[in-house]
């Protein structure tokens, strides 16, 4: 950021954004100083109890806890004989990773309720208390420390951005942090959002690619809470949780749906087949042989070489994609020609993820879908393109 002339300020705590015409406003402290500085755009990726999201007026959807956790690092007196992994009992639930040599991560789950107090500090006679409860039997520890409560709360903003500011990660939403899939989820919205605010920072697309960043992310986030709020019900102890659990086990023995199971626990879109012919919309474009003119490469290297723009491989109909893309999207889409891919068109965005996949037929698809990821009139380039043929 320094190389490209934007200071880097550290320690400094924002205190308020306000929208102005054709921007918006920071105020922050540092060292001891009060500043204001406008910008074009403000991202917000200030966690959970974000300012920004706060002082520029974000509404959100809440989900009331219903589940109290109990998190700490402790040194175990005897980690031999510790619980370990994840133990559960008929009183709830135990998560240890026991280490020998030093600190142990130590977790309970209560799926009884609430937290009464989830402000209440943690103190170590109560997390002690728990896990030996839970237990069945005493877990000694010592040095307890990162003492913390947590629940299955949710929040999910309603849009990711508001005027000329957006939000990403924590700030946009929360979860119960099973799997921790907050981490690919947040590291998916700067992404998302990142190639995209480049394109309308430069001039190249109009800020409606911003609302599609924003439905794309809203939908992730929303899958990831129903994910989690799935798995917290095969948690609960009892007769329907031992129900749910089971026939989730069942679901398991299918390859297909562990792995999408798993692609939807990980916060990631499924990967797509080798065969880029097979690729749908909203798959990761796994790497794959690419033919060119110039000789044999992979989607790897060409990706590497478009750098911030998009990827648009087609094989027999290369002519006929070029009138389409040049010139509404020439410079922001690189055009190869894949003699291996046969009739099919694959468009990749700049993070690596199918935008379209398909036959050309008249175009219009491609079009539309190029004018909704890069921005742009698709009813323009449609006579751009039947004009050129």
């Amino acid at each position: 950021m320094i190389g490209l002339g934007t200071p880097v300020v550290k320690a400094a705590v924002v205190t308020d954004v306000d929208q102005v015409d054709g921007g918006a406003t920071v105020t922050f402290t540092h060292e001891g100083h009060t500043r204001v500085v406008t910008a074009d755009w403000v991202v917000g990726a200030d966690g959970a109890r974000s300012i920004v999201r706060r002082s520029a007026g974000f509404t959100a959807t809440e989900t009331a806890p219903t589940a109290a956790a109990l998190l700490g690092l402790a040194v175990l007196d005897d980690p031999a004989n510790a619980p370990r992994g994840w133990v559960r009992t008929e009183r709830g639930w135990t998560v240890l990773n026991v280490n020998h040599a030093g600190f142990s991560r130590i977790i309970t789950f209560d799926l009884g309720g609430p937290h009464e107090d989830h402000r209440r500090p943690l103190t170590a006679e109560e997390l002690q208390e728990t896990v030996d409860r839970f237990a069945g039997r005493p877990v000694p520890f010592r040095d307890a420390r990162s003492l913390s409560r947590f629940s299955d709360y949710s929040r999910l903003v309603d849009d990711y951005r508001l005027g000329r500011v957006l939000l990403v990660g924590d700030a946009a939403h929360v979860h119960f942090p099973l799997g921790g899939q907050g981490l690919n989820l947040g590291i998916g919205d700067a992404i998302g959002l990142g190639w995209r605010l480049a394109l309308v920072a430069r001039g190249q697309a109009d800020p409606s690619v911003l609302d599609v960043y924003s439905r794309e992310r809203h939908a992730c986030a929303a899958g990831v809470i129903a994910n989690v709020a799935d798995q917290r019900e095969r948690m609960r102890i009892g007769v329907d949780g031992d129900r749910l659990r089971h026939e989730l086990g069942v679901l398991l023995e299918d390859r297909d749906r562990n792995r999408a199971l798993g692609s939807a626990i990980s916060a990631q879109s499924q990967p797509a087949p080798s065969a880029l012919q097979d690729a749908a919309r909203g798959d990761f474009a796994a790497n794959t042989v690419i033919e060119t003119d110039t000789g044999i490469t992979d989607l790897i290297r060409l990706h590497v070489a478009a750098g911030d723009r998009g990827l648009l491989l087609c094989g027999d109909a290369s002519e006929s994609v070029r009138a389409v893309v040049e010139p509404p999207w020439g410079e922001r889409v690189r055009l190869i020609q894949a003699r291996n891919l046969g009739p099919t068109t694959v468009l990749v965005r700049p993070d690596g993820e199918v935008a379209w996949s398909g036959e050309l037929g008249d175009g219009s698809e491609l079009v539309a879908r190029l004018a909704e990821t890069f921005g742009g009139s698709a009813a323009r380039a449609r006579l751009t393109s039947a004009g050129t043929r």
